[in-house]
């Protein structure tokens, strides 16, 4: 008996003492510019992180073991390294992601595509186009500068609010 509860006594003695192993570092671009909100996905698992606004990481709770861990940004190519952690030990691993493989990215209202995969008509407007415009409002710049763009104002008077815009 006395055996049993010291057996019993040593495992939780070790498993109160037990150290989580965790991983850190940043991710950058091609540049050497941190990336924001990059993806860490712990391949295997559900557990996704992201980097912070400067492109740090901080992966914590781990237990000791391989991981393969995919890194991954909008419009970048993975990268794909395995890491073998020991008991309670704490890595530091820098990451590159590689150069953009997007050409051009259009938003749409209801997603993302590229410009080439586009079949219907879309209009834009460059930020230079808009900044020497006297308007009030976003729409009232907008208007007559793109075609088959209608804006309907609710009323009469000038400088009245919008209702749509198709």
């Amino acid at each position: 008996m006395k055996g049993l509860f010291t057996f019993f006594f040593m495992l939780f003695f070790s498993l109160a003492f037990a150290q989580n192993a965790s991983v850190k570092g940043l991710v950058t671009d091609s540049d050497g510019m941190g990336v924001p909100l990059a993806n860490i996905v712990i391949k295997g698992t559900e557990k996704v992180y992201q980097t912070d606004f400067d492109g740090n990481y901080l992966l914590e709770g781990l237990a000791a073991g391989k991981y393969i861990l995919v890194f991954s940004s909008l419009g970048t190519a993975d990268a794909v390294f395995e890491i073998e952690l020991g008991e309670g030990e704490q890595k530091t691993l820098d990451v590159m992601l590689g150069n953009s493989l997007l050409e051009e990215i259009v938003v749409v209202g209801y997603g993302t595509s590229l410009k080439r995969d586009l079949t219907g008509s879309v209009s834009s407007v460059k930020s230079e186009d808009l900044e020497d415009a006297l308007s009030p409002s976003v729409d009232q710049a907008l208007q007559g500068r793109m075609a088959g763009v209608q804006i309907t104002g609710a009323n009469g008077v000038a400088g009245g609010g919008n209702t749509k815009i198709q």
